[in-house]
């Protein structure tokens, strides 16, 4: 991967957007999970230890999607949907962000294509709300966040306990 990309001419023949199975891709998924940690969740101050087995479970029941992204067949990102298809609430379906993350070398390139893509993969599930965070340090997930139509609706507060 260059970290030059920006510079390069992209062919985007060479781009996959796809569905795939967190047991299938598990360890491409916690590389980019540790990049994803490392650099946006520091509040939490200790390692990332993603709970493999839950992962797995959730994913064989349909609450945990996993959406990647490949350049030239290299795993370069995903979006980790829960989804839920009656909320509780409202009736209607919803999905909550695990976590969106591409590589930083690849974010200008592909991200709008990539969401827009994740976006009509889950209404095609009947998905009528999609809520994600992104934390209040992250300003560029924060500002990419409101170009894609997301409206700031709710504040979150954590407190260790």
């Amino acid at each position: 991967m260059s970290s030059d990309l920006k510079n390069k001419s992209i062919d985007k023949s060479k781009l996959t957007f796809q569905k795939e199975s967190i047991e299938d891709v598990w360890d491409e998924f916690i590389r980019l999970g540790g990049l994803h940690w490392d650099e946006t969740e520091q509040f939490h101050q200790k390692p990332l230890n993603a709970n493999k087995e839950l992962y797995f479970h959730y994913s064989k029941i349909g609450y945990h999607l996993l959406y990647t992204i490949r350049y030239e067949g290299v795993y370069i990102g995903h979006a980790g949907m829960y989804y839920t298809p009656s909320s509780m609430h409202s009736g209607a379906a919803k999905a909550t962000e695990d976590l969106w993350f591409i590589e930083k070398e690849y974010r200008g390139v592909f991200f709008k294509d990539f969401y827009l893509w994740v976006e009509s993969k889950l209404k095609e599930l009947d998905v009528k709300e999609v809520s994600i965070t992104t934390k209040i340090t992250n300003l560029s997930g924060n500002k990419a966040a409101l170009k894609m139509g997301y409206e700031l609706v709710s504040n979150e507060y954590i407190k260790r306990i």
